[in-house]
C-alpha cells in the first residue's frame, strides 16, 4: 500500500528533473552551435584571454601587462576579419566588411594560412615584430589554471581548431548555470511555481549564450557565481559556500559584489573565501591601488577636482542606455545591434518586472529578509559595481559607456527576480505564464539574430553603411552551418516545448497573490 502511494509521488518529483535535464542539454547544444558559427576572435576580448591562457600554460604563471602575445596569435589578428571598428589597430588587418570585398583568392589565402597556424609558428623576419601586449594580465588566475590541461592537450592543433575546442569546454563549464538556476528559483517563494520557465529563460538568453561561447574566464565565473549565490540563499554549509566564493573570487573580479552579502549572511564562509583568494586582492591593492586590478579602475584619476568635474560631465543616461543595450544583446566583438524598438520591448519587460517587484515588496516587506531580498541585494550591488566601472572608464577614456554583458554573471538572480516581479503584479499562476511568454520571446530573438544578423554578416551578405548602421538583410536561402543547423533548431524547439509543458497543472490551485 505504501509503495503504491509513493510511486506517483516519485514520478511527480522526477518530472521537473527531466525537464531541467532537457533544458541543460538544449543549452549545451545551442552553445556548441555558437562556438562553431562565431568566427575566431569575435568573442569579447577572446584573443586576449587565449593569449593569457597560452602564456600561463607555457610559463606556469600569469603574464605581466608588458609581455608580448605569442607569434601565432599576433599573426591570426592580421589574417582573420576583425570588428568593423578596427581602424589601423592592427597593421595590415581588415574588418569583416573589407574582408568580403577582397578577391576570393586573397580571402582563401588568408583563411588557409590561418588554418595552418599553431603553437610552433615563429614570426618571419620580413614581418614587423608583435605590437600587442597581454591585455588580460589583469585577470585572476583560476580559469587559466583549470583550462591549462585542455590547452596542453590541444597545443599541436591548428589555432582555429584549438579555439573551438576550448570554446566547447567553456560551454560545458558554463552550462552548470542551468540546474543551479532551477535550484535557486525553488528557494524563492514568489518564483517557485515558475521555476522551470525561470530556468528556461536563462537557457534561452541570446546574450548569455554569446558571452559563454568564447574563450574567456566568464565561462567559469558564471557557474561559480551562481553556485555561490545558491549557497548564500540556502544558508548554512559554510565550508562549501566559502570554497565556492573563494573560487569565484579567483576567477573574476566582479565576484567581489558577493562579499557584502556573505558578510551579512554567512561570515564563516566569507572567512574561508578570504583565506583562499585574499592574497590576489591584496596584491592588486599594492600594485594597482585597486582591489580587482581592472585597468580602467587603475588608470582612473584619483584627484578630487577631476572626479567632481567628471560627475557633472558623464552622460549617465547614455551609460544606462548603452548598458541596457549591451546586456540585452550585442553581436560579439563587432557589436552588432538589433533594431532600436527591439531593445525597447525588453526594457519594457524589465520595467514591468521592476514595478511588480516594488508592489510585492510593498505588500510583503518581509520578503526583504528572505531569498528574494538576497537576490535584490546582489542585483543592486552588481549594478552599483557596473556604474563604478562606467565612471572609471569615463575618467580614463572620457567615454560614457556601460558594459552590460557582465550582468550575465548573475542571470539566475535576474531571471528569478523577474518572476517575482510578475508574481507581484499578476499573481503566481499568471506569473508563470508571463515568464513562459518571455522565454518564447527570447527564442524568437535568438532565431532572428542567428539568421538575420550573425549568419549574413559573417558570410558577407550584409555590411555596414557609412553611418555605422547595418544594411537590411534580404533573405537568401543560405543556411548557417547546414550540418549543425538542425540540432540548433531542435534545441530551440526543446526549450519551447519544456516551457509550454511546464504550464500544465494537473491540480489547479485557487489563484492568490504572493
Amino acid at each position: 500500500m505504501v509503495a503504491s502511494e509513493s510511486a506517483p509521488r516519485l514520478k511527480q518529483m522526477s518530472r521537473p528533473r527531466i525537464l531541467v535535464a532537457i533544458l541543460w542539454l538544449a543549452f549545451v547544444v545551442r552553445g556548441c552551435y555558437y562556438c562553431a558559427q562565431v568566427p575566431i576572435w569575435e568573442g569579447l576580448d577572446e584573443w586576449a584571454h587565449f593569449a593569457a591562457l597560452q602564456y600561463f600554460a607555457e610559463h606556469g604563471h600569469m603574464p605581466a601587462r608588458s609581455d608580448p602575445i605569442a607569434d601565432e596569435v599576433m599573426r591570426s589578428l592580421e589574417l582573420t576579419p576583425l570588428p568593423w571598428s578596427n581602424n589601423g589597430w592592427i597593421a595590415g588587418a581588415v574588418n569583416h566588411d573589407e574582408f568580403w570585398r577582397l578577391p576570393q583568392e586573397q580571402r582563401a589565402q588568408r583563411l588557409d594560412e590561418l588554418g595552418h597556424l599553431n603553437a610552433s609558428y615563429r614570426r618571419p623576419a620580413n614581418l614587423p615584430p608583435s605590437s600587442q601586449r597581454q591585455y588580460e594580465a589583469q585577470q585572476a588566475p583560476l580559469y587559466y589554471l583549470v583550462l591549462f590541461p585542455a590547452y596542453q592537450l590541444s597545443r599541436g592543433w591548428s589555432l582555429p581548431a584549438q579555439v573551438t575546442f576550448l570554446r566547447v569546454l567553456g560551454v560545458l563549464l558554463a552550462s552548470a548555470v542551468v540546474p543551479l538556476t532551477y535550484a535557486i528559483a525553488r528557494l524563492v517563494p514568489a518564483a517557485r511555481k515558475a521555476a522551470i520557465p525561470v530556468t528556461a529563460f536563462v537557457a534561452a538568453m541570446p546574450a548569455a549564450i554569446l558571452l559563454i561561447s568564447r574563450v574567456g574566464n566568464d565561462t567559469l565565473a558564471v557557474p561559480l557565481m551562481t553556485l555561490a549565490l545558491y549557497y548564500c540563499v540556502a544558508g548554512k554549509r559554510p565550508i562549501p559556500a566559502g570554497l565556492t566564493l573563494g573560487a569565484a573570487l579567483l576567477t573574476k573580479g566582479y565576484a567581489i559584489v558577493l562579499v557584502p552579502v556573505f558578510a551579512v549572511r554567512n561570515r564563516k564562509a566569507l572567512a574561508i573565501a578570504l583565506l583562499i583568494a585574499g592574497w590576489w586582492y591584496a596584491g592588486n591593492l599594492v600594485s594597482t591601488r585597486t582591489l580587482t586590478g581592472d585597468q580602467m579602475m587603475a588608470g582612473a584619476s584619483t584627484r578630487l577636482p577631476e572626479i567632481v568635474n567628471a560627475l557633472h560631465q558623464i552622460a549617465w543616461i547614455r551609460v544606462i542606455d548603452f548598458g541596457a543595450t549591451t546586456h540585452i544583446w550585442i553581436g560579439g566583438w563587432s557589436f552588432l545591434q538589433l533594431r532600436s524598438w527591439m531593445y525597447r520591448v525588453w526594457e519594457v519587460i524589465a520595467l514591468t518586472g521592476l514595478c511588480g517587484l516594488a508592489l510585492l515588496t510593498f505588500r510583503r516587506p518581509r520578503i526583504l529578509a528572505g531569498p528574494a531580498g538576497i537576490l535584490m541585494a546582489v542585483q543592486a550591488l552588481f549594478l552599483l559595481a557596473a556604474a563604478s566601472l562606467a565612471f572609471a572608464t569615463f575618467l580614463t577614456l572620457h567615454a560614457s559607456a556601460g558594459a552590460g554583458w557582465y550582468l550575465v554573471a548573475i542571470c539566475a538572480a535576474e531571471a528569478a527576480l523577474l518572476a517575482c516581479g510578475f508574481a507581484g503584479m499578476l499573481g503566481l499562476r499568471r506569473a508563470r505564464i508571463a515568464m513562459a511568454g518571455v522565454v518564447l520571446l527570447a527564442l524568437v530573438l535568438d532565431l532572428y539574430t542567428v539568421h538575420f544578423l550573425l549568419a549574413p554578416y559573417y558570410s558577407g551578405l550584409i555590411r555596414h553603411r557609412p553611418n555605422g548602421t547595418l544594411e537590411a538583410f534580404h533573405w537568401s536561402f543560405r543556411l548557417p552551418l547546414p550540418r549543425l543547423w538542425p540540432t540548433y533548431l531542435a534545441a530551440n524547439a526543446a526549450l519551447a516545448w519544456v516551457t509550454l509543458r511546464s504550464l500544465r497543472n494537473r491540480r489547479p490551485a485557487p489563484e492568490h497573490r504572493p
